[in-house]
């Protein structure tokens, strides 16, 4: 009978031993498996956070931009106005005047210009650029003399410019002036 009680003892052990390991294996899959889904969840949730804060930014950049923009551009239509109803006596006074455009608005640091169909090139942020220049013979002049409207329209793309340094964009209307030019 001892015997049959050791060999049942043993028996005991022997299947307590497997359901342990059996339940520690099965401990183990289930917290590998409750922090993969954990991981899943909250990563998910990291990107939708990332996501939403990304597309509030470029929103309240973009209203920012336009906003700026849209100033800018009233300003300019406003300076082309007064050049179109107002009389220069020369180019002197015309540039005098444009030279109040110059830094107004950070969008435009080097001021309003003017490309006149006789030639002149009215540019008073510094009047050097002005000598040499066939303005006639220029892509954007050819195509702001074509609209016939008084909107601005953009000109190319994006490029450096050589007075600033700076990224620019060149915006164009066609002006007509008093004298006829």
């Amino acid at each position: 009978m001892e015997k049959n009680m050791n060999s049942n003892s043993k028996k005991v052990k022997s299947i307590g031993r497997k359901i342990s390991l059996i339940m520690a294996i099965m401990l183990v899959v289930c917290m590998i498996a409750v922090e993969l889904i954990v991981i899943g969840f909250g990563s998910n949730m990291v990107k939708n956070l990332i996501d939403s804060s990304l597309k509030n930014e470029v929103t309240a950049d973009a209203g920012m931009v336009n906003r700026e923009l849209n100033a800018t551009f009233y300003y300019l239509n406003g300076v082309a106005d007064s050049v179109e109803q107002n009389d220069f006596s020369d180019e002197t006074a015309l540039r005098a005047y444009l030279s109040g455009t110059i830094g107004r608005y950070d969008m435009i640091p080097t001021g309003a210009y003017l490309a006149l169909n006789d030639g002149t090139f009215i540019y008073p942020a510094d009047a050097s650029v002005e000598e040499g220049i066939d303005v006639s013979q220029k892509d954007w002049y050819k195509e702001a003399m074509g609209y016939t409207n008084k909107y601005f329209y953009y000109y190319d793309l994006p490029y450096f410019d050589n007075a600033t340094g700076k990224l620019c964009a060149t915006v164009q209307r066609h002006v007509h002036l008093k004298d006829g030019r």
